[in-house]
């Protein structure tokens, strides 16, 4: 990384691959979850591809949690070592996550003349790789931190990401959790949630996944009326034959939209949402256009 830019740091709940953070000079921290006796750091211990065998063969319940201040105190040290002296870091929602706790503890305590920017963007997964992505972009086309700051609170601020997942969850307080409702568990309904600039909502809970899907097409349909075309992002959590049921209610006329990349959930997200989860993170082509594929 050049001491002449900004850098980004990221943790693993953006659910992009290693490959694409240390090809795109994006610093990450990875996530942590305990599997009985073992514990795996996102991206740094196991990949998301090699999680999903490990979860389809466990009979242990994967638990996640986040970062310390410790780890993310580490990798800015690093990067003020290196010469930089504004770090910009991104994290998901306090409503899902821990983690911009953690950063923020970490930002505080750092020793080295280095400034940290810790932002919480209200989204996670696919949400979070859209703002990650549009930081990258700003920091590469020569902006400021400053500048790189709004832009990503920008984005952040026009991007909705819609989460069907096959854990037993719920939202309360605004917070994401475990669901403790027995009627739920007894009939399988499954709930959609939504992050965005609005908070953390369960939109619906049905039994059937496929109107779930098809009212992702309808927020995107409304959305699209009053933005113009949108790009999109789609994440699966080890089912890839799952996105069929995104994509299909998207084949329709009523908005333009193009998909932008398809992501494998982290392991401490599919921890979360459930194996066979899936989700669609939406943005107005206007405010960004995603580059994820590369």
């Amino acid at each position: 990384m050049s001491p002449t830019r900004f850098a980004i740091v990221t943790d693993s709940t953006c659910d992009l691959a290693r490959d694409w953070l240390e090809g795109h000079d994006v610093a990450f921290v990875g996530q942590h979850v305990r599997m009985g006796a073992v514990e795996l750091r996102d991206l740094v211990d196991v990949s998301s591809e090699d999680f999903y065998v490990r979860l389809a063969l466990s009979k242990e319940d994967p638990l996640p949690f986040c970062p310390s201040a410790g780890e993310f105190m580490a990798v800015y040290e690093e990067l003020a070592g290196a010469g930089f002296e504004r770090v910009v870091s991104v994290h998901p929602s306090q409503g899902v996550s821990g983690t911009v706790g953690s950063a923020r503890a970490a930002a505080r305590s750092v020793k080295h003349d280095v400034r940290v920017d810790v932002i919480d963007t209200g989204l996670a997964s696919a949400g979070l790789a859209i703002v990650v992505d549009a930081l990258r972009d700003a920091r590469d086309s020569g902006a400021t931190a400053d500048e790189g700051i709004a832009r990503a609170q920008g984005v952040a601020a026009a991007t909705c990401l819609c989460l069907v997942p096959r854990a037993p969850l719920s939202v309360r307080s605004g917070t994401l959790r475990r669901s403790a409702g027995i009627l739920s568990r007894m009939l399988g309904t499954t709930p959609l949630v939504r992050l965005d600039a609005r908070g953390l909502v369960e939109e619906a809970r049905t039994a059937d996944v496929a109107d779930l899907t098809g009212r992702i097409a309808r927020l995107m349909s409304r959305y699209a009326g009053q933005v113009g075309p949108l790009e999109y992002v789609e994440v699966n959590a080890g089912m890839p034959r799952n996105l069929r049921l995104v994509e299909k209610p998207l084949v329709t006329n009523e908005f333009d939209s193009r998909r932008a990349g398809i992501l494998n959930a982290s392991p401490s997200v599919v921890s979360t949402a459930g194996l066979g989860s899936v989700g669609i993170a939406f943005v107005p082509k206007a405010v960004h256009t995603p580059r994820l594929g590369e």
